[in-house]
């Protein structure tokens, strides 16, 4: 009989991932200092020394006149490269927005003048940013204490030890529909939500932050933004979460099922076996962890592919965010096949984690030095107009 992952390990192995993002962050960080510039590690010539394509002895010339080896005339004359003539000369640095990166020097990257940018005036990841990780972080360690307030009273809104057993007609609704019978297979639903979780979870920070900006685009600066972005957004939402878990103290819909209910016909003694009807976990299901973390990495990759066209552009970046878009429905809908959480629980979850993987990311990227207020007269008195780029 499989077992299945305890909600709070799988919780606690998700923030664990989120915790060895940050470290491997700080490092690339620090790496980014050391990291020099195309020209930084060109070869130094003399006032007599006369410039040649590396690896060749032949000489780089001036094509344009204008005194200086550019860019376009050093790899017009590589083999295999493009003619100086055959570079556009009315392409700028944005334009790979438009039509993906421009690799003219044919070694698979993008050209170090059109690598992706990070603006200057949406600002870096400060202090303040860390504050924030480091408040949400102590929320869920601090909820993860403190337990659902069942032990308690639950402020008067229900008998000790009762929680919130209330069911609306569509939790019920799918419950019947989509729960699995059998509890081996409640189990491997279960199971199927961590992974998905976790591939969730770790996309944004993995492949579009370090795989995809940092390594693929060389782009340090905007691989370590993005990644301290999709930390803190998964750590805020995780906080969000469980203070409201704590407070609701939810049961579970398989509470309906333990053997100390009574009028409960053919108990299941797995559910006793496993703790799942003793533990505090049982009183753990508004809102879905699950459902609100996944699609809280989901939005923030939608975001960052918005913004940056990290895979190319168009529908190459469109496709991971689709993806990532059905792969969060189906973690929440699995939580539903393995009785751990009610229909509202998950809807609760995906619009909670989509708004702050909406919310952070946007706040951060716009241009808040870039803005104007003015107060005009109207048909009523006096408005205030602003704009913000």
């Amino acid at each position: 009989m499989p077992v299945s992952m305890n909600p709070r390990v799988s919780r606690w192995i998700s923030l664990w991932v989120v915790a060895l993002a940050l470290g491997v962050t700080s490092v690339v960080g620090a790496q980014e200092g050391e990291l020099d510039s195309p020209e930084d590690t060109a070869p130094e010539t003399g006032p007599g020394d006369i410039p040649t394509v590396p690896g060749t002895t032949e000489p780089i010339v001036d094509e344009d006149g204008d005194g200086e080896i550019d860019r376009g005339e050093e790899r017009g004359l590589m083999e295999g490269s493009l003619d100086p003539e055959e570079v556009p000369e009315d392409r700028e640095p944005g334009d790979e927005f438009e039509t993906g990166f421009h690799d003219d020097d044919q070694d698979g990257r993008p050209d170090p003048e059109n690598r992706l940018r990070w603006p200057d005036s949406w600002g870096a990841f400060g202090a303040w940013d860390y504050v924030l990780i480091g408040s949400a972080a102590a929320t869920v360690v601090g909820t993860q204490i403190v337990g659902p307030l069942d032990k308690t009273d639950n402020f008067g809104r229900a008998p000790m030890g009762a929680g919130w057993q209330g069911t609306t007609g569509l939790d019920d609704a799918f419950r019947d529909a989509l729960r699995r019978s059998d509890y081996s297979e409640r189990g491997r639903m279960r199971d199927t939500s961590d992974l998905l979780l976790s591939a969730s979870v770790s996309f944004p920070f993995l492949f579009d932050a370090l795989i995809s900006a940092f390594w693929f685009h060389e782009s340090p600066e905007v691989g370590r933004e993005l990644a301290l972005l999709a930390i803190e957004v998964q750590f805020v939402t995780a906080a969000i979460q469980s203070t409201t878990n704590m407070l609701t103290s939810r049961v579970r819909p398989y509470v309906q099922d333990c053997p100390e209910r009574e009028g409960v016909v053919g108990p299941e003694p797995e559910l006793t076996d496993n703790g799942d009807c003793t533990g505090s976990v049982r009183y753990r299901s508004f809102f879905s962890g699950h459902a609100s973390q996944a699609f809280a990495g989901a939005v923030t990759s939608c975001v960052f592919h918005a913004k940056f066209p990290l895979y190319g552009g168009g529908s190459r970046d469109i496709l991971p965010c689709v993806g990532l878009l059905a792969t969060a429905t189906a973690t929440g809908l699995f939580r539903v096949m393995g009785d751990m959480h009610h229909i509202t629980d998950v809807i609760t979850g995906a619009l909670v984690g989509s708004a702050v993987g909406l919310a952070l990311p946007l706040l951060r990227m716009r241009s808040w030095g870039d803005q104007s207020i003015s107060i005009v007269p109207n048909g009523a008195g006096l408005a205030v107009v602003g704009t913000l780029r």
